[in-house]
């Protein structure tokens, strides 16, 4: 099954107010509220691409896929690469805990990811 799921990527870009920050890029709050919330059958093409730029992401990035019990896929279909194994963490969390003095080392590596 194929799932809208915009939690992943608020969480992987630490925003603590999704609705807000939604309502703030141009949705309306019972739009907002209908994306976060589940309750949406379709999305359009303009909304994704809202959210995408927004964000800074794909639209791959939005969905994940789980196997319907009874259809299963070929290992190499590319519906498989949409499977979440786990909930990402904060960046924020993880930066918590590194020590002061090895911040620099962190911050050059997401320099080099960024610019490379």
């Amino acid at each position: 099954m194929l799932i809208f799921k915009l939690s992943r990527i608020f969480a992987l870009r630490g925003i603590d107010k999704p609705f807000a920050y939604l309502v703030r890029i141009g949705f309306s709050r019972a739009t907002a509220s209908n994306l976060l919330n589940d309750r949406v059958i379709q999305v359009k093409v303009g909304q994704l691409e809202t959210i995408c730029r927004a964000l800074n992401c794909t639209p791959n990035d939005l969905f994940e896929w789980a196997p319907t019990e009874g259809r299963p896929l070929a290992e190499n279909h590319p519906l498989n690469n949409l499977k979440r194994e786990k909930t990402p963490a904060r960046l924020s969390q993880i930066v918590k805990d590194i020590p002061v003095d090895k911040l620099h080392m962190v911050e050059e590596l997401l320099n080099q990811l960024k610019n490379g």
